[in-house]
């Protein structure tokens, strides 16, 4: 599905959010399970070639079958809540998880928090107000190519937020 603005009438839209999500979300898990099977039909191959007794590929496929079902378990957890697309229309967010989309006004959120040790990276909308998809929203964001490094657009995004927080505040 090509990435697109959400509306004409918002051209300033920028997507902050990585266009790698899908490939996160969708590909990397059917990629573990490749991996695996050609781990387990390699051991199965050895044991019809009489290098490996038939009762340690077995075990050996049942493990890796094991890893590796577990392995897609975890990653659909991680990312079953994952923002599809994140896109900064000025004071507002246009999120996009699956058929369903919500605008979060820049002002409903308390703060951005940006985690950088973990991959992908991650970004997360803590927000004062619950929404359709809770008061957390995770994204990947687009990084800006260096690792570790937090990305303009997220740097961005939290000083945008602390500014309108500090209106939001003030207006108390």
């Amino acid at each position: 599905m090509p990435v697109s603005p959400p509306t004409s009438s918002t051209p300033e839209a920028v997507l902050i959010s990585s266009k790698l999500t899908r490939f996160y979300k969708h590909i990397v898990p059917k990629l573990w399970l490749c991996l695996a099977a050609m781990f387990a039909i390699n051991s199965v191959m050895d044991a019809v070639a009489g290098n490996l007794p038939a009762g340690a590929v077995a075990v050996a496929v049942l493990i890796i079958f094991g890893i590796a079902a577990l392995s897609c378990f975890v990653l659909r957890l991680l990312n079953a809540r994952v923002a599809d697309e994140v896109w900064d229309c000025g004071h507002d967010l246009l999120i996009r998880i699956g058929a369903t989309e919500e605008t979060i006004p820049v002002r409903a959120i308390d703060d951005v928090k940006f985690q950088r040790f973990i991959s992908p990276h991650r970004a997360t909308l803590i927000l004062s107000e619950e929404s359709v998809f809770g008061t957390e929203i995770v994204f990947l964001p687009a990084t800006g190519g260096i690792p570790y490094r937090t990305p303009p657009a997220i740097k961005e995004l939290q000083s945008h937020v602390r500014r309108a927080r500090q209106r939001r505040d003030r207006e108390r």
